[in-house]
């Protein structure tokens, strides 16, 4: 499925002390040093630090908005010069937290921002570098790692300093970080699956980075990614601090095709799981679709979320209802009469009911767009599936007319003429 663009909301601010580039393939900006005649020269080291940080919150925000625009391409080299940032700051300062976040904070004192920030953008850029050598590794220069498994490692790294960040100054998960950090070990399930070009679809040895940073196997590591994922979602604030309207409304697009761009990649793990347990079990595991189902459910509970997004939310839930009503299908063939085939039957009958009427939903508020386009296969199919399961009689025969009316064809199937009636 195609990703959505969302036009940019704003233009892109080169932030103070940051070189700008001639053209994408410049090497990435990079903080300048302050000159003897700079005014920058006169401040105290203290100050620097802290303009130092504000500019990369800045850079970093220019990076999204060029990636969430109509060219995410065009956000590549700001993701370097973010990477570059981050990397000089922790060169300078080893701990750069405490720039924004001083150890000796008082304790009674409410932080204006997570400890984690500052490893929250590190790892985001690792985490957008490892998206643009998964989709196209041409993208990348001479030197950078062609495996997109380099960056989801740099990525969780960060994430675990985030962590201790905020373990040192006894704060709470922040909800950011967990978001990132459960993307993250999302992506590295995939990477050893067979569903995307990851680097190998083995399980990382027990001694690896990947295993020592994620966990031992895809379930294990799908299972505690949807761990952070939900916990950022139930604690994000509704209401953002310190940010105006279209700031706001900003954000919660962001957010809206975030937590749809994690749902399909959660789908497509719990069809590549089921398809290879589905031949050595009868039973149907549920977990990992329902968690699909739930993300995509929360895209439409996103304030501010563009209709486009919206329909493809609702034709997310369709597709994981789909999802699991022909996989409990395909566990019965031959199989109706083991115990409990009949519970499963009826299950699958509604879900794939339910996917019928949500696909309708799509079609009906999206008749000339490209999502309608994409989610028509997907409806004739969820047309047929349910007629197969169906009992023979009146039911099962209007769904099979009402496939065929649509497009559907139907093998060794031949429409009566006059002659054969007569």
């Amino acid at each position: 499925m195609s990703e959505p663009q969302a036009k940019s909301r704003k233009n892109l601010k080169r932030p103070r002390g940051l070189l700008g580039s001639k053209k994408n393939a410049d090497p990435e900006p990079s903080a300048k040093k302050p000159r003897p005649s700079d005014p920058e020269a006169n401040l105290d080291p203290e100050t620097i630090k802290v303009q130092d940080w504000n500019d990369l919150k800045e850079l970093y925000e220019n990076a999204l908005d060029a990636f969430y625009g109509e060219n995410p391409g065009s956000a590549l080299p700001l993701v370097r010069g973010v990477l570059h940032e981050c990397a000089r700051l922790v060169s300078a300062h080893e701990d750069p937290t405490i720039i924004y976040s001083p150890l000796d904070h008082l304790e009674d004192t409410e932080p204006t921002e997570f400890a984690s920030s500052f490893y929250t953008i590190y790892a985001s850029a690792w985490y957008l570098m490892y998206h643009f050598a998964r989709t196209d590794s041409s993208v990348l220069a001479e030197g950078e790692p062609e495996e997109p498994v380099a960056y989801l490692i740099s990525a969780l790294k960060a994430c675990e300093d985030g962590q201790k960040a905020l373990g040192v100054r006894k704060q709470d998960r922040a909800w950011d970080l967990e978001l990132i950090w459960g993307r993250s070990l999302i992506g590295a399930a995939q990477s050893q699956t067979g569903s995307d070009d990851d680097g190998g679809n083995e399980p990382p040895s027990p001694d690896s980075k990947m295993s020592q940073l994620a966990g031992p196997d895809i379930p294990t590591i799908l299972r505690k990614g949807m761990d952070r994922i939900f916990y950022a979602v139930s604690h994000r604030p509704a209401e953002l601090k310190s940010l105006d309207e279209d700031e706001t409304k900003t954000q919660n697009e962001r957010y809206a095709r975030t937590m749809l761009f994690t749902a399909q990649d959660v789908l497509a793990l719990a069809e590549n799981l089921d398809q290879e347990s589905g031949s050595s079990t009868s039973q149907f595991d549920e977990t990992f679709f329902k968690f699909a189902q739930e993300l995509f459910s929360h895209v439409l509970g996103v304030s501010d979320t563009p209709e486009v997004i919206r329909a493809q939310g609702t034709l997310g839930e369709a597709q994981v209802l789909l999802a699991m009503g022909a996989a409990i299908a395909e566990r019965l063939e031959g199989n109706e009469t083991e115990l409990g085939g009949e519970t499963m039957k009826n299950n699958a009958i509604n879900l794939l009911k339910t996917a019928i009427t949500k696909f309708e939903s799509v079609r009906e508020q999206n008749k000339h767009s490209q999502i309608n386009e994409e989610s028509e296969p997907l409806f004739l199919e969820a047309l047929v599936t349910l007629a197969n399961i169906l009992p023979e009689g009146e039911e099962q025969d209007t769904m099979y007319e009402r496939y065929r009316a649509e497009g559907g064809v139907l093998d060794g199937y031949e429409e009566e003429t006059e002659d054969d009636v007569e």
